[in-house]
């Protein structure tokens, strides 16, 4: 496989899942978990319309590589704001019994949730996402048992990666300290009187590169061993979340303060390994060498589109860049 070719053989993962507020269900990774599919569906929100033109209109081929002083570079994520300034919150109106002030708190609160799962530094070195966790409503006992379990012994039953972007530190770094983000968010009247739903749609892209390794020495016993060879090579992985969110009244129901309660959750990830199951993203570098069985199939994707619905079904597609 030739460098040119590499990026469109780049995986993309798609994993789906949909749960119905207020039962005792858990969250469990699979294609398709619908406890009342009619009501917790997402309505993806519209494509930002300049960005996507831009997007459609780039050139998939020879793009130029990714380095480290430009680590964006031939990508959409090169006009896309950095980490949590690319979150914007729409500006807030009153819902049912929830005054303006309530839903701006509401849609603070999931932006605070999108921040601390996919853009705070330890958690993207594959620390634990606390603070994440902590802001998911107590009652989603089962949701936050799934969250837990997953981050302990992941599997392709529990894996982190539905909630949570996290790399492994021994793998890879960031490359920079910058996250290129961008994305939609929009609220509507909720499931229950006295909610409010809101519907998140970003995409976030990492510049990663490999982690140092140490260079061996002939006779380790006469020389103390060099230190880490740090790598020149820059790759980018792409995440897209589709999250739905609810907050309910508290004069009407009993909730905790400051926490949301997560709807239905959806994601794509370009270039990242789909057989492996260990909680992390795994991208793939131009000079590494693809085994037949970690090859992606089916359509190519590109993973900068938000204009495209995300697939019902675990997939594993190529991806068109990165």
């Amino acid at each position: 496989m030739t460098d040119e070719s590499s990026e469109h053989d780049r995986p993309a993962r798609s994993r789906r899942i949909l749960r119905n507020v207020g039962t005792g269900a858990g969250l469990a990774v699979a294609a398709v978990i619908a406890f009342n599919p009619g009501d917790v569906l997402s309505r993806l929100p519209g494509s930002v319309e300049k960005t996507e033109k831009a997007a459609k209109a780039a050139k998939h081929h020879g793009q130029p590589p990714a380095t480290f002083a430009h680590p964006f570079a031939g990508s959409p994520a090169e006009k896309y704001a950095d980490g949590a300034a690319g979150i914007v919150i729409p500006q807030a109106a009153p819902v049912g019994t929830l005054t303006k002030e309530q839903v701006a708190d509401a849609l603070e609160l999931t932006k605070k949730f999108l921040v601390a799962a996919n853009l705070d530094p330890a958690v993207i070195r594959g620390e634990r996402p606390q603070t994440a966790i902590d802001l998911v409503e107590p009652h989603q006992k089962n949701t936050i048992a799934d969250m837990s379990a997953s981050l302990a012994s992941p599997d392709q039953k529990h894996d982190p990666l539905q909630f949570f972007s996290r790399f492994d530190p021994h793998e890879v770094r960031l490359a920079g300290g910058t996250v290129k983000t961008h994305g939609r968010m929009t609220f509507e009247a909720g499931s229950k009187k006295g909610s409010v739903l809101i519907h998140s749609d970003f995409t976030f892209v990492y510049p990663v590169t490999k982690a140092p390794t140490a260079s061996k020495s002939a006779n380790a016993s006469a020389k103390p061993p060099k230190p880490p060879k740090p790598s020149a090579e820059v790759a980018r992985t792409v995440v897209r979340r589709v999250i739905d969110t609810e907050v309910f009244d508290p004069d009407h129901y009993t909730v905790a303060p400051g926490t949301v309660d997560l709807h239905s959750v959806q994601m794509n990830v370009g270039n990242t390994r789909c057989g492996v199951h260990d909680g992390f993203l795994h991208p793939h570098f131009r000079s590494e060498h693809r085994s037949a069985a970690d090859k992606p199939s089916g359509e190519a994707v590109d993973p900068y589109d938000q204009s495209r619905q995300l697939p019902d079904s675990r997939q594993c597609n190529r991806t068109t860049r990165t």
